[in-house]
């Protein structure tokens, strides 16, 4: 295998959405060594190919109708400030309540798998509500906050604590709410939790067209340490 390419075949994705899947990581932009890989790909059955490419090295040369997804990762040094939200509290359930499933979907309004119409129907809904009923049993989140108004929820987020870090997965609040600073309540519980457990920077992806996910990450401190462009190549 070439070290400027990092290829795999994805198991999970492909039993997921039921078609061979498989995923090219370049390090190194050349021509050819990125078409001979998906060609590959392509004669060993792969179906999709997800194609990513560090936007810094990207010249889109190659492939550029492909291009599905800008994903952008930002980062913030944190320190143990302020007050917990009495509103947001941790969401205790076993079980995905409609307004969880709701917000999960609003979360993923960019996302990849909702714009790609050539996925199977209802891939991006069966997905997100896979993320979100993993989160609530505790198998890919730690813990899953809720910010509720009269015993309804408004909002949520996913977080993950890792070693040096924590993560933020899913995090949105009802459209009607949009504006009115229940996502800054958000992050700034998962800051101040975090803060708690001793991890002093969080980490969390959206996608670049998200313009307003992206200023609000950037207006509450947070930098962008990676850009990753998102290919995806159908065999048809």
């Amino acid at each position: 295998m070439s070290e400027e390419i990092i290829s795999e075949h994805l198991d999970w994705d492909s039993q997921f959405f039921g078609i061979e899947i498989s995923k090219i990581y370049v390090n190194n932009y050349d021509i050819d060594v990125i078409k001979n890989s998906v060609r590959s790909s392509i004669d060993s059955g792969a179906k999709l190919i997800y194609l990513i490419i560090p936007a810094e090295i990207d010249k889109k040369m190659i492939y550029s109708s492909h291009l599905i997804d800008d994903k952008v990762v930002y980062t913030k040094e944190i320190g143990n400030t302020g007050q917990f939200d009495n509103k947001i509290s941790q969401y205790n359930a076993t079980n995905v309540n409609e307004e969880l499933y709701e917000l999960a979907f609003e979360s993923g309004k960019y996302s990849r798998f909702k714009l790609d119409k050539n996925l199977p129907s209802g891939s991006f809904e069966k997905l997100y509500s896979l993320w979100i009923e993993r989160s609530v049993k505790g198998e890919i989140a730690d813990e899953v906050f809720v910010y509720r108004e009269e015993d309804i929820i408004q909002g949520m987020v996913t977080l993950k604590l890792l070693q040096d870090h924590g993560e933020i997965g899913l995090i949105s609040s009802k459209s009607a709410n949009q504006g009115k600073g229940i996502g800054t309540k958000l992050i700034s519980h998962c800051e101040k939790y975090l803060s708690t457990k001793g991890i002093n920077r969080v980490e969390v992806t959206t996608q670049a067209a998200n313009t307003a996910a992206c200023n609000f990450y950037e207006k509450n401190g947070y930098k962008i340490i990676k850009s990753l462009n998102y290919y995806h190549i159908w065999n048809k």
